[in-house]
């Protein structure tokens, strides 16, 4: 018999049939054309995460819709804690002004099945009344009961301080109480569909899993990072050969420095060093100084220096590791009750933000402190086995927070999103010199200082 045999035409016609034709690859991760979904596998893990970053936040919440990104959030975590919870899996979401991040956490036997429950979270049907009137009376409880809470309005007073009263990253990120009565089912699908794209998102999964089985999972292209050389490199304590010893005998005599290895197989760590050329504008030119008086029992501090815009993001870290350990002393200061400091991103640029809350009356005396921790690192950062020191102290405690596989996965996202790519970070942390954070102390624009307490309790400078 000759001619083509109609069977393979019959066959091809139904798979073309629609809801016949197998899902590409593409297409099941909504045509993904974005980064590939990294995959750190981690064989002696018990749990997979799965990090998901999305570039929205509360700074895309509509004109007169404060709080719409916020209460997504909730909904999605409520709705996916519910459906989840025979799976013994766990749904957290996050938001800040510029980032929405969604974390599975789940038994490695059940991880491909919670995904599909979070995907449909996502992209699947409408959220329903039921589910954001239970979430929205929950969050405006909330917000009934913080009304007034001085922490609440220092963040806000904060925020337009900085940004800026008609900046949209200043709007209330919860929300207020009455304009959450006024958000409908409606409001919320429309932010998902447009800023909860998964075709948009950075994606991350860490535990006992391989990029094969991601691939399968997720119909979607994958990157393997993190374990291998990675590793090698740091179990050699791969100092680079110029870094002074700085471990004793017990007798107190050097220990003779380990071998460096071959060029070939380890690669010389890179100087971190703050860009020539910032890769955009500072976030301000001039600094300020504001008092605002309430009277309550505390003291809220906020103090923030612009930094150059295209800095490794390892070097930024490292420098809220140093800010930190300085302004957190041991014994703690009776003073202080709380000091935290983060580097914030304003549009492109980076800022240092130190937030302390203090007694009232040794507010100058810290916002002096806060001042001259930077101050310190300008003009005179640890020396010799002092920075190895702290350098190590740096590096151990990263790689502790990043022993949680969810923790991993969300610095695995907003690595990538920062840098356009995951930094080697053990590796990396070689790179860390006493004169590369002495430039980037530098290289600090004019402050922003903001003391919202009771002026006439903050003592006369």
């Amino acid at each position: 018999m000759t001619g083509i045999s109609p069977w393979p035409l019959g066959l091809l016609f139904l798979l073309l049939l629609p809801g016949l034709a197998p899902p590409s690859l593409g297409a099941s991760l909504e045509a993904r054309q974005g980064e590939p979904v990294l995959v750190h596998p981690r064989p002696d893990d018990a749990v997979v995460a799965v990090a998901l970053r999305f570039p929205a936040g509360s700074s895309m919440d509509p004109e007169n819709q404060e709080g719409t990104a916020f209460l997504l959030g909730r909904v999605l975590e409520a709705e996916g804690q519910r459906r989840l919870q025979t799976l013994s899996a766990t749904l957290e979401t996050t938001v800040a002004r510029s980032e929405f991040t969604v974390t599975l956490r789940a038994p490695a036997g059940e991880w491909d099945r919670a995904w599909s429950t979070v995907r449909e979270l996502l992209v699947g049907p409408p959220i329903s009344d039921a589910a954001l009137n239970l979430a929205r009376e929950s969050q405006r409880e909330r917000l009934v009961f913080e009304a007034g809470a001085p922490v609440r309005s220092f963040e806000v007073e904060r925020d337009r301080f900085l940004l800026g009263a008609s900046h949209p990253g200043s709007r209330r990120l919860r929300g207020t109480p009455n304009g959450l009565t006024s958000l409908s089912a409606g409001d919320l699908n429309d932010f998902r569909s447009q800023h909860l794209r998964l075709d948009a998102s950075l994606i991350a999964v860490v535990g006992p899993v391989t990029p094969a089985q991601v691939q399968g999972v997720l119909r979607a292209p994958t990157r393997l990072v993190g374990p291998a050389w990675e590793a090698a490199a740091s179990e050699s304590d791969a100092s680079p050969p110029e870094d002074p010893v700085d471990t004793l005998t017990a007798q107190g005599l050097p220990v003779a420095p380990a071998q460096p290895q071959p060029p070939l197989m380890r690669p010389r760590p890179v100087p971190l060093r703050v860009p020539a050329m910032p890769s955009a504008p500072a976030a301000w030119v001039t600094g300020d100084r504001m008092v605002i008086d309430q009277e309550i029992t505390s003291t809220w501090i906020a103090v923030a220096w612009p930094l150059p815009a295209g800095t490794p993001a390892v070097l930024l870290d490292f420098l809220v590791h140093v800010v930190a350990e300085e302004l957190n002393p041991t014994p703690p200061d009776p003073g202080l009750y709380r000091a935290e400091v983060r580097m914030e991103r304003i549009g492109p640029s980076p800022v240092l933000l130190v937030n302390a809350t203090v007694d009232p009356r040794v507010t100058l005396r810290w916002e002096e402190r806060i001042l001259r921790a930077l101050e310190s690192v300008a003009q005179d950062p640890p020396r010799g086995a002092f920075f190895e020191l702290t350098r190590r102290r740096y590096r151990a405690s990263r790689l502790l927070e990043q022993a949680l596989p969810e923790a991993r996965a969300l610095w695995l996202v907003r690595a990538q999103a920062e840098e356009g790519e995951v930094p080697l970070f053990t590796h990396a942390t070689w790179g860390l010199t006493r004169e590369g954070l002495q430039g980037l102390g530098q290289s600090r624009g004019e402050p922003r200082i903001l003391l919202f307490g009771p002026a006439r309790m903050m003592e006369p400078r």
